[in-house]
């Protein structure tokens, strides 16, 4: 996935788990992408932690599983899930959208 976005000319910078990025505590992200099933804590779990910030950045969900459980947790917290595989497309789509909102908020 950062092959292909880096491909397309977006700057990507991952990390190994959900609390390897928080602990970087980092500005101006653009949006995330994040995976539900991570170690140590889920991706809504992550973005629960983002949104008890105050932190507005635009998360988009992808998960294996079609767990209606997942689901509804997010649409609850109001983000975007999709089911694996993610097409290159949707994924390029999503990303180009998501950085326009936040660059609507500078």
């Amino acid at each position: 996935m950062r092959l292909l976005l880096e491909s397309y000319g977006f700057e990507v910078r991952d990390h190994a788990s959900a609390r390897a990025f928080l602990s970087h505590a980092e500005k101006d992200i653009g949006c995330l992408l994040v995976d539900h099933h991570m170690p140590e804590m889920t991706g809504l779990d992550l973005l629960e932690s983002l949104r008890a910030r105050n932190d507005k950045t635009p998360v988009l969900i992808i998960t294996g599983r079609g767990d209606p459980a997942i689901a509804e947790r997010a649409a609850r917290l109001d983000v975007e899930l999709v089911n694996k595989p993610v097409g290159e497309d949707q994924l390029v789509e999503w990303v180009d959208q998501a950085l326009k909102v936040t660059a609507g908020r500078d």
